[in-house]
């Protein structure tokens, strides 16, 4: 078998009208071998680039639409090519949770057809599957719900449909936004002990000869509020022992502000 003079367009070319039926498999074996040596000695990023004509995935995805997926070699060469795939965790999170879009790899290897018994799929499963552990485990950052707070409806489906796959194929009983909403809560609740206390500091205990304590801590709660892991931000005693002074205390600001008002209005 010799095609090793043959330029990328055209070893398409002869797949797609000359070889999509073929189904003798030492003929395929040798094929899949001369094509993996002359043409997949591409890098990493090319093969992630599903859009890219230079990446042999992308002809293959587009034959098998064509052919609606009924060719042994084109399935054969897409799980060839799929295979020489790396993900890594921090990029498969990336692509599914903290920048979501629907044209990325990882996205068309969950839900095109044609990667539907590809190895590639299962290993990228695998991949969210230890995500979602960790999530359960040792629950999200600060920075992840803080994220899905500010994603919009599009990235939102996104996130769910690819999720929402996950949590059928791993049998859980909830879905993702059930995951995210019970440490939202906590974090809510926790940004809002910050805020009372920063508001009490600021109103009432201006010349405090310990307030710089208190800014101390709030300053150690507000770095852990932005990337730490919800469940173990703790909230330092010092403020513990302060929010309840800071409930009684904060809402009479708005009293203050009425008397005041209504003094400057009588006056006028």
């Amino acid at each position: 078998m010799k095609f090793k003079n043959l330029n990328l367009g055209n070893i398409y070319r002869v797949i797609s009208d000359g070889l999509i039926n073929v189904h003798n498999q030492l003929f395929l074996d040798q094929f899949k071998k001369k094509f993996t040596s002359n043409y997949l000695n591409i890098s990493q990023d090319k093969l992630k680039q599903l859009s890219n004509h230079e990446n042999p995935l992308y002809h293959f995805i587009n034959i098998d639409k064509q052919i609606q997926g009924q060719s042994q070699l084109i399935n054969e060469l897409i799980q060839l090519t799929g295979n020489k795939i790396q993900f890594h965790t921090e990029e498969i999170l990336r692509d599914t949770f903290e920048k979501p879009t629907r044209v990325t790899c990882i996205y068309a290897i969950l839900f095109e057809d044609c990667f539907k018994t590809s190895t590639l799929r299962q290993t990228v499963i695998d991949h969210l599957l230890v995500i979602w552990n960790i999530w359960e485990e040792r629950g999200f950052r600060a920075n992840e719900i803080l994220g899905w707070k500010n994603f919009s409806t599009d990235e939102r489906q996104i996130i769910h449909r690819i999720w929402d796959f996950v949590s059928e194929i791993a049998e859980k009983q909830y879905q993702i936004d059930i995951l995210i909403a019970k440490q939202e809560r906590e974090m809510d609740e926790k940004i809002e002990i910050k805020e009372k206390i920063t508001k009490c500091l600021e109103i009432y205990c201006r010349n405090a000869c310990d307030k710089q304590l208190y800014l101390d801590c709030l300053s150690q709660m507000d770095a852990q509020l932005q990337s730490g892991i919800v469940r173990s931000i703790i909230i330092p005693n010092e403020i513990k022992i302060l929010l309840p002074l800071a409930d009684r205390l904060n809402p009479l600001e708005k009293l203050h502000s009425w008397t005041n008002f209504l003094a400057e209005t009588r006056e006028c």
